[in-house]
């Protein structure tokens, strides 16, 4: 629409934590909107793209919704005016963060590409429908682990299907499934 989008951290005063920041601008730089997004922990944003509702999905990364504990990979989405319709958050025990999100043609979702450091220092892919719900995860396996699943339907109110490849030499892992409330 010729407008800008700026994006990113930003601190509410020096020393505090940094909380996810859109704004955006007009062609003069003057300011049309501006929204903080995060809480009580750390929030910021890594990659954004616009919506076909003129909206934006953003994600990066945020301890808030963990108990302040290691950052886990965020997912949120705005309306045209900045305000927010639905936010995720996905990670291990470790550090997971979103670097880059990518519109999924094929299913009006997203994939967002990030790394993570719950099992190893990897990589991965998460597949999202168009409401930020994980519909596939891909990973290089270098610690015997699912590197590929996929579930569905998703979102689902009763049966899910789970079909997964295990690239580990032994026979042992675990699985966690949640829903959307943790």
């Amino acid at each position: 629409d010729g407008k800008y989008l700026l994006y990113g951290g930003t601190e509410a005063s020096p020393g505090e934590r940094f909380d996810g920041y859109l704004e955006k601008i007009d062609a003069n730089g003057t300011s049309l909107w501006k929204n903080t997004y995060g809480g009580t922990g750390a929030d910021a944003v890594f990659s954004v793209k616009e919506t076909t509702d003129g909206g934006f999905v953003c994600t990066g990364y945020s301890n808030s919704s963990n108990n302040n504990e290691p950052l886990d990979v965020m997912v949120f989405k705005t309306d045209p005016l900045g305000k927010l319709s639905w936010q995720h958050t996905y990670g291990g025990s470790g550090i997971d963060i979103g670097y880059e999100l990518v519109k999924n043609y094929q299913d009006n979702g997203f994939i967002i590409a990030g790394t993570t450091f719950s099992n190893a220092d990897d990589y991965y892919l998460l597949q999202l429908n168009e409401t930020g719900i994980i519909t596939a995860i891909s990973s290089p396996d270098k610690t015997g682990m699912i590197s590929k699943m996929k579930v569905y339907p998703n979102p689902s109110s009763e049966h899910v299907t789970i079909n997964y490849e295990w690239n580990g030499e032994g026979k042992n892992g675990s699985l966690l499934i949640q829903d959307a409330m943790g």
